[in-house]
């Protein structure tokens, strides 16, 4: 049974399509995808998108409905629309100095129920939208919505927050109104804590998200080093994923391992990938073999995605947006500085209007070489990236590119003379780029991964690790792993087993010893391992109670 169905197919495509589309105009059962809303489960109105503005030939034609088709469906099955909904009644909060809130109070009062009090920094507002909590001193109110007389470049961005500097309440009460009753959302990302480089960290060393985030979706904890989300802010348009370095935010319309489960169906062809809401006004002609790949917002777009999209397709690429998130802009940067080394050629034609894109379509092509699958979407998003990286570069040596704002790149630095090995910085990085080795003692760093947060060097005790923002240096030896301290392990005086550097060892020995001058066990126990530390305490207290003529 097929699962697909093409409305209206041109008579030319006839048998070109594959087994699993039907093109009949009275169908007999219901359909997963289809070029019409309300005749499957899913809609693809880049179908018919496509059809009218392609000069692809029948067989081509044939290949990219099916690309679109199956792109949807994976789409389908694999992510979850998790709808949630919230009650917004009409308890509304306005705030500001009296001369304002007494006369416009008493006409919000003919409509809803309303607490006044004053806008200043006593007052701590939380939460959102059907359930803000504002707080002053030791009392508190619990409101629906709020209106301010004065700006607050935070609060204007959470949903069910209105600045209105005027005694006229006419188009306020229309803007409250509208946001009374059911309001249903989705979460707009996943978010995964023990990947993120601001979560506990004891330096501020990324919190990117909060600073592109256009609404009041992701701001950092006012009481610690932690990330507050609100699902009903979040518009979904992606822009703090494509900045987050580490992959610790996901889109949840787009997950990396669902796009990259797709890009395989644009092998051979040239992707465009565009917005849903942006097919109308692209009206251009497509010229043979350009394949539209629809999502539902571009600003989720990362290193991680393009190169993915490249690589995948063999192809340039290109994405249409009116306005890009700032990280897919620095993203298709970077990949056409890599791909002008690597090839010649630019990676990622920008369009930002019709005819932007009519130019990038003539243009992008096939690049010869390019092609590589080395799929892997459960790794970190820096390596997803690196390791595609690391394909295309092989055995050569093409340069460096230099890193931008918030995609860096560089090199870790240890003064190994001062490096007592105490491993603080590996436990402090959350990408992976430092490691311990302990079969040799070594701190091994894998340049490739450091995002150049600075955990490692806030951490560091001894202040012996500096950070290079060098770039990506596109040759085989900057993929692999550097030493960068190494010491002899120590071994158990008990038992004999090593259980770290000699370094670290007689650095606790250097600092505690001097405390057990009187007691040689305890003494003792700063050089066994923690299996034989027990044992050895405990033998010394048999021995004192034996030694007393007590039994055991």
């Amino acid at each position: 049974m097929a699962e697909f169905i093409l409305f209206d197919a041109p008579e030319a495509l006839g048998e070109q399509l594959g087994r699993n589309f039907d093109t009949a105009e009275q169908p007999s059962h219901r359909y997963l995808v289809a070029n019409r809303p309300d005749k499957a489960e899913v809609y693809a109105p880049e179908a018919d998108w496509f059809l009218s503005h392609t000069r692809s030939n029948p067989a081509t034609q044939a290949k990219i409905l099916g690309s679109i088709y199956e792109a949807r469906a994976i789409r389908y099955d694999r992510i979850l629309d998790e709808n949630r909904i919230r009650e917004v009644g009409s308890r509304v909060a306005l705030l500001g100095e009296a001369e304002l809130t007494g006369p416009l109070g008493e006409s919000l009062r003919e409509v809803f129920s309303v607490v006044v009090g004053p806008q200043s920094d006593a007052v701590k507002i939380t939460d959102s939208l059907g359930a803000f909590r504002i707080t002053v001193g030791d009392t508190f109110a619990e409101c629906d919505q709020i209106v301010l007389t004065g700006n607050n470049a935070m609060l204007e961005k959470q949903r069910g927050v209105f600045v209105h500097k005027s005694t006229d309440a006419t188009a306020l009460i229309e803007s409250l109104n509208a946001n009374i009753g059911t309001v249903a959302y989705q979460p707009g990302v996943e978010y995964t804590s023990e990947m993120c480089q601001f979560h506990d960290h004891m330096g501020e060393t990324c919190a990117a998200c909060t600073t592109v985030c256009p609404t009041a979706a992701v701001i950092k904890s006012d009481s610690a080093n932690r990330l507050v989300f609100s699902d009903i802010d979040c518009i979904a348009c992606g822009s703090c994923v494509s900045v987050c370095p580490t992959g610790a935010l996901e889109s949840a319309k787009m997950p990396a391992a669902v796009f990259e489960e797709i890009l395989p169906l644009y092998e051979g062809l040239v992707p465009l990938v565009i917005g849903a809401a942006f097919l109308e006004e692209a009206d251009v002609s497509l010229p043979a073999g350009v394949a539209p790949l629809v999502v539902e917002k571009t600003g989720f777009l990362g290193e991680n995605n393009l190169i993915a999209l490249l690589q995948e397709s063999g192809s340039q690429a290109v994405v249409y947006a009116p306005k890009l998130s700032t990280g897919t802009e620095e993203a298709a940067a970077l990949l056409n500085s890599i791909w002008e080394k690597l090839y010649n050629k630019p990676a990622v034609f920008i369009a930002r209007n019709p005819q932007e894109l009519e130019a990038a379509l003539a243009e992008a092509a096939p690049v010869a070489g390019s092609r590589h699958s080395t799929r892997n979407a459960q790794r970190s998003k820096r390596r997803q990236f690196t390791d595609r990286l690391e394909t295309a570069v092989g055995a050569g040596s093409f340069g460096a590119v230099a890193s931008t704002e918030h995609l860096r790149y560089g090199r870790i630095h240890v003064d190994e003379a001062g490096c007592t090995l105490c491993l603080s910085c590996v436990t402090g990085c959350t990408s992976g780029a430092l490691r311990a080795v302990e079969a040799d003692g070594a701190l091994v760093g894998e340049f490739s991964q450091c995002t150049q947060c600075g955990e490692c060097a806030v951490v560091c005790p001894e202040k012996v690790i500096t950070l290079e923002n060098s770039g990506i240096e596109l040759s085989a030896s900057w993929f692999g792993d550097v030493t960068l301290a190494k010491d002899e392990p120590f071994c158990c005086v008990e038992c004999g087993k090593p259980f770290a550097t000699n370094k670290s060892v007689m650095k606790i020995v250097a600092m505690l010893e001097p405390l057990f001058v009187t007691d040689p066990i305890k003494a003792r126990t700063l050089r066994c391992c923690a299996d034989c530390k027990p044992k050895v305490m405990l033998s010394q207290y048999v021995a004192g109670t034996k030694s007393q003529g007590k039994e055991i």
